[in-house]
């Protein structure tokens, strides 16, 4: 990653005097400095300057603490899957329990390379035999999506099974369900052919 060094974080206001009186008074410097630390606090600059320099461990430690938002610890996930850490896969398949975060670990996983494929593999029937109504269909598009990008010959037999459900829903207004079959469909051929080029 390349990420400029020259960083910019500024308050919502531009008088810190006339922003400390409508706070009732409190003194000009320590409000605009609470401003900009809460403003700070949001910035994802420390997080990518942590992956520049290949610091996974101090990402890890975010992702764990319970002071990160659920917004953060998406950005966290998504710069570990970047970054390649191994390291992070068991944090990785802890966050595969969170509803809110198993879409982003998934692509994390997916961009870890053949480490992560046991673990998608075993991800995807588990989500296929869903057969409640309340299926996470934006979750099961990632995980094709990231078994067609570390293509594996063990993943056709998942893959071809889930194919085979969804060819069977027709619903052709649903705009998730399409997105799903396509990733499905390009990630038959990406496993399919691996072999053929590796």
């Amino acid at each position: 990653m390349k990420i400029k060094w020259q960083k910019e974080v500024r308050t919502e206001f531009e008088d810190a005097v006339a922003a400390a009186r409508a706070a009732q008074g409190a003194d000009p410097g320590p409000y605009a400095m609470a401003k900009l630390q809460e403003a700070l606090a949001t910035y994802d600059f420390p997080l990518l300057l942590a992956a520049e320099w290949g610091h996974a461990d101090r990402l890890l430690k975010l992702l764990d603490s319970p002071d990160t938002s659920q917004a953060r610890k998406i950005k966290i996930m998504s710069l570990l899957g970047e970054m390649q850490a191994d390291e992070a896969m068991p944090k990785l398949k802890e966050a595969l329990k969170d509803r809110d975060l198993a879409k982003q670990a998934l692509a994390a996983i997916g961009n870890l390379g053949r480490d992560g494929i046991p673990l998608l593999v075993d991800v995807l029937p588990l989500l296929a035999k869903l057969q409640d109504s309340k299926t996470d269909w934006t979750v099961l598009t990632e995980v094709a999506w990231a078994l067609g990008k570390i293509p594996d010959k063990r993943a056709i037999q998942p893959l071809y099974d889930l194919d085979k459900k969804l060819q069977a829903i027709r619903d052709p207004d649903n705009v998730t369900l399409k997105k799903l079959k396509e990733a499905v469909f390009w990630s038959i051929k990406q496993c399919d052919t691996w072999d053929q080029y590796s």
